[in-house]
């Protein structure tokens, strides 16, 4: 019996040997989403893998999980989940073999815009008479950005119909200098400024340039996201205004008509910290796919006031003469600053306002949680 029981303190003192030559630094960890961006209430897979990458098993594993609290996981039922901090945290322990590795996928969902940041998780391994543990905080930088979601409304459309209208209307009235074609003679019907000076000095005679009309049209979309008052009713109608852009700019594609978003929106990737610029084409591709991204990045702080913004897209993009203003509510002060800049720069702004869609923005909401249910 005393023989027996040396025999098995011997062999405990050979495993606990042995697991103690295990660092905690075997076990490797990553979790990352499927995609990098994705629609509301659309399906992804937050990819997890554990590897031990030692010579040994690993007889008590712990892993901790920390799940943002914006993603929903489908498969929770099948998981105990803890909430603290901002986190739902699932905790396990695991049995590993040798070079073993475990991956698993797990289905989620975010209903809310935003950026979602996956970016720990901690292991920890025990001996194998439980005496001593290693922990380990495993570090990483993934997200997945969740799109604005899309409004429909019939003032939408009339707003954008007018819009277009005056654009073709204004591309005959206003004459691009830069888009030259030729030059013809002087007959006393055209403007003073259509003469070419050098070259009417060159033919010794009154010259004028004659312009193409037939320039791609170009749409200006100024998206403000400056605070303008109600706090009650600001995140709402804040949300509704980042939808609105989104529904405009899609319209522009569909349209197949080029357009600029000029905003003073605060995000990670902008190239500047002020008022910022992205161009599309109107032919889709990865232009309104860095649109729909800066949308749902974007957070709700502004990089500079309104008067600035709108100043530097009349200044840089007047020569179309007519913009189309999309902020989060009307505000009086506001109002006379946008009459005295068409007064100064002359041209036509377009208002559209968040809180005139914020009925329709929840109505949106609730129409999408119910088809979820």
């Amino acid at each position: 019996m005393i023989a027996l029981l040396l025999i098995v303190i011997l062999v405990a003192i050979i495993a606990e040997v042995k697991s103690l030559r295990r660092s905690v630094d075997d076990v490797q960890y990553r979790m990352e989403p499927s995609v990098k961006s994705v629609e509301q209430e659309e399906m992804f897979l937050l990819k997890t893998t554990i590897e031990n990458r030692s010579r040994f098993n690993i007889p008590y594993l712990f892993v901790e999980e920390a799940i943002p609290e914006e993603v929903e996981l489908l498969d929770r039922t099948q998981m105990e989940l803890t909430n603290e901090k901002g986190y739902n945290f699932h905790r396990s322990v695991l049995f590993m073999k040798k070079r073993q590795r475990l991956r698993r996928n797990i289905r989620a969902v975010a209903h809310k815009r935003g950026v979602i940041r996956f970016t720990y998780a901690k292991v920890k391994i025990g001996d194998f008479l439980g005496i001593k543990e290693l922990t380990k905080r495993v570090d990483f930088n993934h997200s997945v950005v969740v799109y604005p979601i899309r409004l429909q409304d019939k003032r939408l459309e009339q707003v954008l119909s007018d819009v277009m209208g005056e654009i073709s209307i204004n591309s005959f009235l206003y004459e691009d200098p830069i888009l030259i074609k030729g030059y013809r003679d002087y007959t006393g019907k055209e403007p003073l400024r259509a003469i070419s000076f050098p070259m009417s000095a060159k033919r010794s005679q009154l010259t004028v340039r004659e312009f193409d009309h037939t320039r791609e049209t170009m749409v200006d979309l100024i998206f403000d996201v400056s605070y303008k008052g109600d706090f009650d009713h600001y995140f709402l109608q804040e949300e509704a205004l980042f939808a609105l852009t989104r529904s405009v700019c899609e319209e522009f594609e569909q349209r197949k008509t080029g357009y600029r978003l000029i905003t003073n929106a605060y995000y990670a990737t902008m190239d500047v910290h002020g008022v910022n610029v992205i161009q599309s084409g109107g032919t889709g591709g990865s232009s309104i796919t860095k649109i729909l991204e800066v949308l749902g990045m974007a957070s709700n702080a502004s990089m500079c006031d309104t008067e600035e913004l709108l100043s530097y897209a009349f200044r840089s993009f007047s020569q179309e003469k007519s913009f189309v203003y999309i902020c989060h509510r009307r505000e009086e002060e506001n109002e006379k600053l946008i009459a005295q800049l068409k007064r100064r720069y002359g041209v036509e702004i377009h208002c559209v306002y968040g809180e005139d869609f914020e009925e329709v923005y929840k109505e949106t909401l609730h129409q999408r949680e119910e088809q979820t249910v």
